[in-house]
């Protein structure tokens, strides 16, 4: 089996602007989202060729979120990754040694790492981020937002 970069990838526009973190396969039997964060960034690359006028504002970073169940093709291993972005959660993990950690613990700590240093770098204004999901419900593709800064 293949080997599964963490960062799908990173596209800096000449202009400054938010931080965009995106997340493909937090379930990892979901990888549609993967492959869209995958075309969008090829899409960047060659919109500059086609459109003089493009100019990307800000830093994208695309993640593959579950890397050990979307090895397997489960959507986790032993909890469910999506539901693991508490505030409280999240400072366990923290302050949690990697080796005391198990699987989907181990991969919230890794995407927290690659965040956290993303930030640092590039020091945005403004932080967004997107959670791109696959879904067998009826209905067709639709989008969640919240109101919750």
């Amino acid at each position: 089996m293949e080997a599964l970069d963490r960062i799908i990838g990173r596209y800096t526009g000449p202009h400054r602007g938010p931080l965009i973190v995106a997340f493909g396969g937090l379930h990892g039997n979901e990888l549609a989202g993967i492959r869209a964060i995958d075309m969008l960034f090829h899409m960047l690359n060659v919109e500059p060729n086609h459109n003089t006028t493009f100019a990307f504002r800000g830093r994208l970073l695309g993640l593959r979120g579950n890397l050990q169940a979307c090895r397997l093709g489960v959507r986790f291993l032993e909890k469910d990754l999506n539901r693991q972005f508490t505030p409280d959660n999240i400072s366990r993990i923290r302050t949690t040694s990697t080796d005391n950690l198990k699987a989907e613990d181990r991969e919230l700590k890794e995407l927290l790492e690659i965040v956290d240093a993303e930030i640092a770098s590039y020091q945005p204004e403004r932080l967004i981020v997107i959670d791109l999901h696959t879904t067998t419900a009826d209905g067709g593709i639709f989008s969640i937002a919240t109101d919750d800064p």
